[in-house]
């Protein structure tokens, strides 16, 4: 099956759906029905056909059910990544040359601001 041709057509529904909900007015409907033809036929794709329907449709999955899952999915691995980097900062481990060069690097920016100073 084309995944193309199923995205399409599940984009197309969300547009039939943005029209049938009421949200819109008249003139953005109009905008959607002619920017839905338009695609349809770039793709060969009629979300009025029954056998594409058979074929490419995601029901009784919808593709904004499937993009809000996306973005909880992508959320927690966000949330998890920042977990994990905050765990590893502090379970660091500071080495004594770690130290030593913290303290090199303190004593040359007190040199630097001694200069500046006289």
């Amino acid at each position: 099956m084309d995944n193309k041709k199923q995205l399409v057509f599940s984009i197309l529904e969300f547009f039939q759906t943005c029209v049938e909900d009421g949200t819109l007015n008249s003139e953005q409907v109009e905008s959607l029905e002619v920017a839905t033809h338009c695609i349809g036929e770039v793709f060969g794709v009629d979300t009025s056909d029954e056998a594409q329907k058979r074929e490419l449709s995601i029901k009784p999955a919808t593709l904004s059910q499937i993009f809000n899952v996306f973005l909880k999915t992508q959320k927690k691995a966000q949330q998890s990544s920042n977990s994990n980097a905050q765990e590893e900062k502090r379970n660091k481990v500071v080495t004594a040359e770690d130290k030593k060069r913290a303290e090199e690097l303190k004593a040359a920016g007190n040199t630097k601001v001694t200069e500046k100073k006289l």
